[in-house]
């Protein structure tokens, strides 16, 4: 049984609590201030989850031995040391090389001690924020917290907590920006100006352009430098380069998704987006308001190649109005079915529309949720959900109440579910 509802007896009985705890029916957090106090229970329990040291006994909790225990398994739990404990450079030591996190429960005067702030941040550099300003200042320390992560934890953060001086320091700022180029957003203004450690920065990636230093974000001379290396800079340079034809046609020339940032004024001519779309289909959702407004440039955008590759697409080209209109519905369901998600409560109901969806070329995954974009009337139309069905057994789940009923249903949806399976075997 759990400890946690013994009686006040049994939580004060050595023997069952022991057992508890081994048996894993209760934490130490439920046994008896008496036992709470025990050293062998609170071993017991801290051998079974580091984390007890949170329920011991004050006097336990400034046990050196119990609480060196704790910290070596994972320092993490140094926050329920005693405050005597927080100060002790051996536990303090220990804690930082299996969690450097819990550098930050440390007292203010090893915060400050040079072998324990290594430590820590040679286990995560982004603890440097709970060093002293001391050490936060001191080279020899930034620079090991900075060492690369990996891919999934970019050091992005450390150099923030860095002194003013250091993140002034040439040297520190490349190596920051050699483990993340979004770094360079806590860089002095000066190395935001610097060409070498903006384009390291950049080398990382385009995102870091927006930390650059605004007088060359919007330089239009410093700005064509980066298009021509190929750099997206549209959404982070001035109202006037984004207005500009020489910086707007070079970047999209690079990236066509670019235009989404220029000027209206590029993105409402319908001839230049005309143009654009023989390269790329996709440049019609970046198209003004105005020109979405025109239900003809919307079905042109339609029956383009791969104008629906993704059903949100959907939502970017065609606006609430055009979602209510049977044809340029059709048009789009047409392309991908599971785009009857976004379409307005009269046409989820609208048979033709229904099955134009069912029968799009779609994964198997968005195909079997087209039924549960349709209308309730949908889901009970025995027709429309046999038809339904016989494109994807899968289907059958999102009927209605009444139709998952229908044995004839049920049988259709399970022959042709074992179809589906049996293509994907083949």
């Amino acid at each position: 049984a759990d400890l946690k509802y013994a009686s006040e007896r049994l939580r004060n009985d050595k023997e069952v609590v022991l057992e508890s705890l081994k048996n894993n029916h209760g934490g130490l957090e439920y046994a008896s201030d008496l036992l709470r106090n025990d050293k062998g229970i609170v071993n017991e329990a801290i051998r079974r989850s580091v984390f007890s040291l949170k329920f011991a006994s004050d006097q336990l909790r400034n046990d050196k031995e119990i609480v060196l225990t704790a910290v070596k398994k994972y320092g993490e739990v140094l926050q329920y040391a005693s405050r005597r404990l927080k100060n002790d450079e051996e536990v303090v030591l220990e804690a930082v090389k299996t969690h450097g996190p819990s550098l930050k429960f440390a007292s203010r005067l090893l915060r400050n001690d040079k072998e324990i702030v290594l430590a820590a941040v040679t286990h995560d550099g982004r603890v440097l924020e709970f060093a002293s300003d001391e050490l936060r200042d001191n080279k020899d320390i930034v620079w090991r917290a900075l060492k690369p992560l990996n891919d999934i934890n970019r050091n992005t953060q450390t150099l923030k907590f860095a002194s003013e001086q250091l993140r002034n320091d040439k040297k520190i700022v490349l190596r920051a920006i050699k483990s993340s180029g979004m770094a360079l957003q806590y860089a002095s203004e000066q190395l935001r100006q610097d060409m070498e450690v903006i384009m390291e920065a950049l080398k990382d990636t385009d995102s870091a352009f927006q930390f650059v230093s605004e007088p060359l974000r919007y330089d239009k001379k410093t700005v064509l430098r980066f298009i021509n290396q190929r750099i997206r800079v549209l959404e982070f340079t001035s109202e006037q380069l984004r207005d500009d034809d020489e910086v707007v046609l070079k970047t999209i020339n690079n990236h066509i998704d670019e235009l989404q940032f220029a000027a209206e004024r590029f993105r409402k001519n319908k001839d230049f987006i005309m143009r654009l779309a023989l390269i790329d289909c996709s440049v019609f959702k970046y198209a003004s308001n105005q020109l979405l407004d025109s239900k003809e440039f919307v079905l042109i955008a339609l029956r383009a190649p791969k104008a629906l590759e993704s059903k949100e697409d959907f939502s970017k080209l065609v606006n609430k109005k055009f979602r209510n209109d049977k044809e340029v519905v059709l048009e789009a369901v047409k392309r991908n079915g599971a785009v009857l998600e976004y379409v307005s409560v009269r046409l989820k109901s609208d048979k033709d529309v229904f099955i134009e969806a069912i029968k799009a070329p779609n994964d198997l995954l968005f195909k079997e949720q087209i039924l549960l974009f349709a209308s309730d009337k949908v889901r009970n139309d025995r027709e429309l959900v046999l038809e339904a069905i016989m494109q994807n057994g899968r289907m059958f789940k999102f009927a209605s109440e009444h139709l998952r009923n229908d044995k004839e249903l049920f049988r259709s949806s399970d022959e042709e579910g074992r179809e589906n399976a049996e293509i994907c075997i083949l």
